[in-house]
């Protein structure tokens, strides 16, 4: 895929033509903090988190939402584990989300609470809040259980406290279709069983 990029402020921004897609990448020290505005699909989280686990690169905290009914707006501090930070400014973003989310990359993740309820946010969403011990990949594994009963991203909150992941969705059906109890109650039981003892 041709990008066009430019810099500015020790920054790479990025314009992708075919996707209908801006990024940058801001270096920040030891992080980058990677900035999407534009046309994402539904499983773009997904492809993602499984991309930059397997490039051994870290979310430490971010968030996203759901503009319009294509357009995305996001940023993530990213910091790669055991890279040297300068290799983030030539990551393949538009190849990322060219490619399906890789869940095999998804690590066992170990659950310390969760929280659902019924949200009017999204013209009606299930909002998850989901703790849990941090670990590359610990993002990938949550959207790899919430795929398996076809919920996906709105909006999203994640943060990282020195050892503890806590991450906020707000989550809706393909087609921006509002969760439905048996939804709620097969994410429940899947959540549940990835509590630690």
């Amino acid at each position: 895929m041709t990008t066009s990029s430019f810099t500015t402020d020790s920054s790479r921004h990025h314009v992708s033509p075919g996707k209908n897609l801006e990024y940058a990448i801001r270096p920040q020290g030891g992080t980058a903090l990677l900035e999407l505005n534009g046309v994402l699909s539904s499983g773009w989280a997904g492809s993602l988190a499984s991309a930059l686990t397997l490039q051994d690169i870290s979310i430490i905290r971010g968030s996203a939402v759901k503009t319009s009914a294509l357009k995305w707006s996001a940023q993530f501090e990213i910091k790669p584990c055991t890279a040297r930070p300068e290799s983030l400014a030539s990551l393949d973003v538009p190849s990322i989300f060219n490619t399906s989310a890789n869940y095999k990359s998804a690590p066992a993740i170990s659950l310390k609470d969760y929280h659902l309820e019924v949200s009017s946010r999204h013209g009606g969403s299930l909002y998850a809040r989901i703790v849990g011990a941090d670990k590359i990949g610990f993002l990938v594994g949550i959207l790899r259980q919430l795929s398996y009963f076809s919920l996906f991203p709105v909006e999203m909150k994640l943060e990282t406290e020195g050892l503890t992941a806590s991450d906020h969705f707000w989550l809706k059906r393909i087609g921006n279709v509002q969760p439905t109890s048996e939804d709620i109650a097969n994410i429940q039981e899947s959540l549940f069983g990835l509590l630690a003892a």
